[in-house]
């Protein structure tokens, strides 16, 4: 997928959606952390 795909995708999608990407992801690294410590 090229750059400009993915910023055409970004920017369909609406700030509260990208807002629960980042939730998801920040929990995903969470996660990730505590499997790891």
């Amino acid at each position: 997928m090229s750059l400009k795909g993915v910023c055409a995708e970004g920017a369909r999608l609406t700030v509260t959606e990208q807002a629960e990407m980042l939730v998801i992801l920040d929990n995903r690294m969470m996660e990730n952390r505590s499997l790891a410590a």
